[in-house]
């Protein structure tokens, strides 16, 4: 593990790397997203707005602005430099996830309510909403050349959307719920991860499994392709970040290290560290052929750096508590 990420009074839900490189944000369910600057660990910003669990972040292909989408029925749209909301996307629901298009013209949303929305993200305008799932959906993603939306959902399906006509291309039916889906990076593949601990590998809108992925002991809440599309990674339930080999299948390399279910993975822009964040309230960073650590980084906390080794009158529960709250001891 090159870092790990421990800021959190609470659990980081999604994880998304600048495209330069140079910032990790990382959202969690305390209703902030956090800012980090990845070469030397300094944590940059928080920011404050949502009023409830923050489930997705997305960057612009700009790396100045950030989405975010959360219980709070909103997606709000950051100014990284200056911290600031710039303007807000109102939902009729809890909002799952959020992506940009790739040329970032065009913002896209999945709701609680069933739905993929589509938004002109400089007006506000709701440009296109896609119906035909019948439950929550979790994951969606544009491919690369933003032709086409891929959303996963609770209703065992993944369904492929076509911009230019509104409709549905393809459905891809899975045996349990699918909590992730992502684009190969030529567009021509899927890969899902689904309740059932299997990744599936799909051949553009053919509705036909071309390949498994066999290997996690439970849900896979989390995949992604590497940028050279020679590797997958992916994360879930049974504590273990896998890296796999794109084209056979083989897992190439099991990264543990996380104490709870894994709900997110990225890779950096050019594929040498992988990210993963945890319900163990961290978010590591990853050499994922050695595992090898790096450094910690931690959020501001209230007791940061402060020597309780000959403080008296502490029992152990408030040691910790203090220690949990960046207390040491010598």
């Amino acid at each position: 593990c090159l870092r790990t990420i421990e800021g959190f009074s609470s659990v980081p839900m999604a994880i998304a790397w600048s495209p330069d490189n140079k910032i990790m944000a990382g959202s969690c369910d305390d209703q902030v997203v956090r800012l980090w600057d990845t070469e030397t660990g300094k944590y940059l910003n928080t920011l404050v707005g949502h009023s409830n669990v923050v489930w997705g972040i997305s960057w612009h292909p700009d790396g100045h602005r950030l989405a975010s989408s959360c219980d709070d029925f909103l997606v709000k749209i950051w100014d990284v430099a200056t911290g600031q909301c710039l303007s807000n996307l109102e939902h009729q629901n809890w909002v799952w996830s959020v992506a940009w298009s790739p040329d970032g013209i065009r913002l896209a949303s999945c709701c609680q309510d069933y739905t993929v929305r589509v938004w002109d993200p400089e007006t506000g305008e709701q440009l296109q909403i896609f119906e035909g799932h019948s439950d929550s959906i979790c994951r969606i993603r544009w491919s690369p050349d933003g032709t086409r939306l891929a959303s996963a959902c609770h209703d065992r399906t993944v369904r492929l959307w076509n911009l230019a006509t509104g409709q549905c291309m393809s459905v891809l039916t899975h045996p349990q719920s699918v909590r992730s889906v992502d684009w190969s990076p030529d567009g021509k593949y899927l890969i899902t991860g689904s309740a059932d601990a299997i990744l599936r590998l799909w051949e553009g809108a053919n509705s036909q499994c071309k390949q498994q992925f066999v290997g996690h002991e439970s849900s896979i809440w989390s995949v992604d392709w590497h940028p050279d599309q020679t590797l997958l990674a992916s994360g879930g339930d049974d504590q273990t970040v896998r890296i796999w080999n794109g084209q056979t299948g083989k897992c190439l390399q099991i990264l543990t290290g996380h104490q709870s279910q894994i709900w997110s993975v990225d890779w950096n822009a050019d594929g040498t560290i992988l990210a993963s964040s945890s319900a163990d309230q961290t978010i590591r960073l990853w050499e994922p052929l050695t595992g090898d650590l790096l450094k910690t980084l931690r959020a501001p906390r209230p007791y940061e750096g402060m020597n309780i080794t000959d403080v008296t009158g502490l029992s152990e529960a408030q040691k910790m508590t203090l220690q949990s709250l960046g207390a040491i001891t010598a």
